[in-house]
């Protein structure tokens, strides 16, 4: 039922994804972004509740986790790479720069991150040391110009007909320009967005809204029709001034309830409820959880309606290791290629997310579970969770030995499960095992 009620809803094809790609290759040797395609593509997100609250929550998640740089896994001191990411470009601090790449990435599919340097030639060609600046750059303003190897032999960059900056691609595929993309099945240099195989549901969402919008401005009640006596004849001014009385006094929130005066034996018939506004609500749900599939958002942080808080810890850890923590990753393992090294060898960024509520709630989970395992040292459990070793946490806190072979480890753990077992259960499971 909620399959064909979509339908009643998107009468037209999808603005969104009327190309196949969004980006297109033309014949002079450039990729090129689809303007009205992409215009779709912001409106959907300026316009469309639920797209709107999957990106910023992925915004959010990106732009609270910390960063470090190191060097031989030690920590570097006030590192000029850090100084850089925390004042990225004058006004803009690191909060807002991570939101804006995260908002490009998921409304384009990819982000351009500009490395600021002094002068024109230094700007085009690619440079081997600390950027003055990072600065996102809207991606409808990017042309990827195509070269060999798969690899772009250039980006050109266009704010308006007069002002445009090439920045060209070295033969490693070094740059002035950090490119992230989320992979394409259908461009080499692309990317692909969440909105383009979401776009049916986002269209049909925006769709339905904007007719509960006119439903209620109607006052929230169905139409209807006149039923006129057979004697009675209405010539075309009839007509039309019912038709004006009807919008002046009784049309919209503000007439809503006001009682209707009909002369000369005309009816006023109102129609019923159709099927898809009877299960608009139900159909909405429905839309709902296809767009936070698409970008990988929990629907119980979508829910409009009262949550269940029971629930919430358990999604807001998903979403952060479904949405959050790959886009994350994918932006350090970029940086590390295409920046890092700008700062001296052996330099690399690293997140540190220990801090958030969603990974404290899973390694809370994981130390429990690790705590009474008597053959791992302190340290081999603190690896496992993510903390640093500690001095003097190398040693077995236990008495009993530590098993070494697999046999060994697995009697110790079919040991441990059978002791809440009955005598039977436990002879029982240690004869399956062994």
């Amino acid at each position: 039922m909620l399959h064909k009620l979509k339908h009643l809803f998107i009468q037209k094809k999808s603005q969104v994804s009327t190309a196949t790609s969004w980006y297109t290759l033309f014949d002079n040797g450039y990729i090129s972004s689809g303007q009205s395609t992409l215009k779709d593509a912001i409106v959907g997100y300026e316009k469309n509740l639920i797209v709107y609250g999957c990106i910023t929550r992925i915004m959010d998640g990106i732009s609270v986790i910390k960063w470090r740089a190191e060097k031989n896994d030690k920590t570097i001191e006030d590192s000029d790479l850090i100084k850089l990411l925390e004042n990225p470009f004058p006004g803009m601090a690191l909060a807002e720069f991570m939101k804006t790449w995260t908002m490009y990435y998921l409304i384009h599919g990819q982000s351009f991150i500009r490395c600021w340097y002094a002068g024109s030639a230094q700007q085009r060609k690619p440079q081997f040391t600390p950027p003055m600046w990072l600065y996102p750059l809207r991606p409808e303003r990017i042309e990827i110009k195509e070269g060999a190897n798969f690899l772009p032999s250039a980006y050109e960059y266009r704010k308006n007909a007069a002002d445009k900056i090439v920045f060209d691609v070295g033969p490693t595929g070094k740059s002035n320009i950090i490119h992230l993309k989320n992979p394409s099945p259908t461009s080499d240099l692309a990317g692909l967005s969440p909105l383009h195989p979401a776009s049916y549901s986002i269209d049909a969402f925006t769709e339905l809204s904007e007719y509960m919008h006119y439903v209620f401005k109607n006052g929230a009640r169905p139409s209807g029709y006149f039923k006129v006596p057979v004697d009675v004849q209405l010539d075309d001014a009839d007509k039309e001034r019912i038709k004006l009385e009807l919008t002046e006094k009784y049309a919209g929130q503000r007439n809503a309830g006001r009682p209707m005066v009909l002369d000369g034996g005309i009816e006023w018939v109102p129609l019923s409820m159709t099927t898809h506004d009877s299960q608009s609500l139900e159909l909405k749900k429905s839309l709902i959880h296809d767009i936070g599939f698409a970008f990988k958002v929990p629907i119980a942080l979508l829910n409009t309606e009262s949550p269940k808080y029971d629930n919430m810890d358990g999604a807001r850890e998903m979403m952060f290791y479904d949405a959050v923590y790959p886009i994350a990753r994918q932006f350090e393992d970029q940086l590390n290629m295409d920046l890092s090294p700008r700062f001296g060898d052996g330099v690399k960024l690293c997140m540190e997310i220990n801090h958030i509520d969603a990974v404290q709630t899973r390694q809370t989970k994981r130390m429990t579970a690790l705590k009474d395992i008597p053959f791992l040292t302190d340290n081999e459990k603190r690896q496992e969770t993510g903390y640093p070793e500690i001095e003097g946490g190398d040693q077995l806190t236990n008495t009993q030995p530590k098993p070494e072979t697999d046999e060994e480890k697995t009697r110790y753990m079919v040991t441990e499960i059978a002791s809440g077992l009955e005598p039977a259960e436990a002879a029982g499971l240690a004869g399956v095992v062994f």
